[in-house]
Parts: structure tokens; sequence; C-alpha cells
């Protein structure tokens, strides 16, 4: 990836709070979505390490996913809570520079602790499934949010949730888990893309299954706005974390800005 790029990525998806009402209008003043209308390509790190997070940026992510209050896995990974991983996530901040989410947990009464700690961290996103966000985040968040449909998910779900306040995202971890590390097939497509059509806001793909950089172009025609890459694909050590993500990133810069485009307008098309 060019330095320049590189440079750019903090206005291409953010990573300040959110303070108004309206998602989409917020997400844009961010950068959150991408007004070249770029297919991203994100970063799931296995670990919360500096490390990890420079193999990411140095092989071309677009942005990156940290965790908190959450067993991996993919990667087998336990994550702690806010006060054991604050100072690893803050290195990370510090030392790449590239917009940084955070996966807040899979309980809700541990997200609920720490969301005061997210806080005016600079935060490019808060994501989690939806069944494990707090009620009250959607009232008043740390960051512009993420929500994750799981494989019980469907049209409904990603219409009802794309509509809620301060939701800038639907993130379609939609694959049943027997399924993981399987390669995508049409089927995946023909949810992914009821997935898309039913929301407001643009929608991420994370590689539950095995995916390639070839499949980022069926992707893109569905109308996806971009994908999450993790252990699946890149499993858990530094260089084959840059080697894949330069891969994909490659992948990506050759699909034409019209389908990427299309894919973030979602919002505009929803509307009412």
């Amino acid at each position: 990836m060019r330095d320049s790029s590189r440079a750019g990525a903090q206005e291409t998806f953010g990573s300040t709070t959110a303070q108004s009402p309206e998602p989409a209008e917020a997400a844009r003043r961010q950068g959150l979505i991408e007004p070249s209308g770029r297919f991203l390509v994100l970063a799931s790190l296995p670990g919360n390490s500096v490390e990890l997070a420079l193999a990411a940026w140095r092989g071309g992510a677009d942005g990156l996913k940290v965790h908190l209050n959450v067993a991996h896995r993919a990667s087998g990974i336990a994550f702690s809570g806010w006060s054991e991983e604050k100072d690893r996530i803050a290195a990370i901040q510090d030392a790449v520079p590239l917009p940084v989410g955070i996966m807040a947990g899979a309980d809700p009464e541990k997200v609920r602790a720490d969301l005061p700690h997210l806080v005016g961290r600079g935060f490019a996103f808060i994501d989690a499934y939806a069944h494990d966000l707090p009620a009250e985040v959607i009232v008043d968040p740390p960051a512009p949010l993420m929500v994750a449909l799981d494989h019980r998910a469907g049209q409904q779900e990603a219409a009802t949730y794309s509509a809620m306040p301060h939701v800038a995202w639907l993130e379609a971890s939609i694959i049943d888990p027997a399924e993981y590390g399987k390669p995508l097939t049409v089927s995946d497509l023909g949810r992914y893309q009821r997935i898309v059509q039913s929301s407001r806001r643009p929608v991420i793909v994370p590689a539950q299954k095995r995916l390639v950089p070839q499949d980022l172009h069926a992707l893109a025609e569905v109308g996806v706005a971009g994908v999450l890459l993790g252990a699946v694909v890149f499993g858990d050590e530094p260089g084959r974390i840059e080697a894949a993500v330069r891969e994909f990133k490659a992948e990506a810069e050759r699909i034409g800005p019209g389908a990427a485009a299309a894919a973030q307008s979602t919002e505009g098309r929803r509307s009412p």
C-alpha cells in the first residue's frame, strides 16, 4: 500500500466519538464512510498486540478492531476487560496511524461496566452482537455503533437495528459456527445481499468463511461495503497477517469505485 494511502487512513475510516443523533451524518463527518466509495479492508486482530497491529498496517489495512471481554473463537485467545487490556490497546493506538474500533464484549453486564471507560478514547466504532449491547448504548454511545448480526438473524433484524440511533454500520456475522473456515458460496452471497437490501447502513462482512482475495469482487457485487479479516484468513503470526492483508488490499483496489460506492450509499437509498 502506498504511504499516502496509509497516511490518509485516519480520514478514510474515522476515529472520533459520535455526538450527532443522526449516525450516518456523524459517520460522514468522521470519515467513517469512505467518500470515494473504496471497498474497505479491515483487520480484526487475533490479539491486542502492537506487533500484530503493525503487521496489519504494513499490509495496508484501512482500519483495525481490538477486543474486550470475549473468548475469541477463531484465535482461541480470551480477552479481559478494560482495566486489563487498556494499556495494550492504548499502545496500539499510539503505534499505528490507523483508526481503531473496539469489540466491547460478549456479556452485556461486562460491556455496560466498560462503556464509560471508552468515552473520549478516539475509537472509530463500538462493535458487538446486538444481544450483547446494553440498551442504553443507543442513547449516548462512546463512538458510532457497529452492530453485529448473528447466524440466527436475517432481513428483519437488519432493517430494525440499522434504523436505531447511532448505528453507523452492520456487521454481517451470520455464518453458522459449524460452517466457519469453509469456502464462500453463492448461498452465502444471497444471505449477505438480503442483509444489504434490508439495511439502512453499510454492511461489513467478517471473514467467518475462509475468504480468498478474489471473493471481494463477488461481495462488492452484492453490495457489501468491506471485509473484516481475522484469524480464519490470516492466523495469528505477524508475517502471515501482513501478507494476507496486502493480498486482499491489492484485490480491493481492483474493484471499481462504482460497486463500492453503491454499497456504501445504502443508507441514502433506504432512508425515508
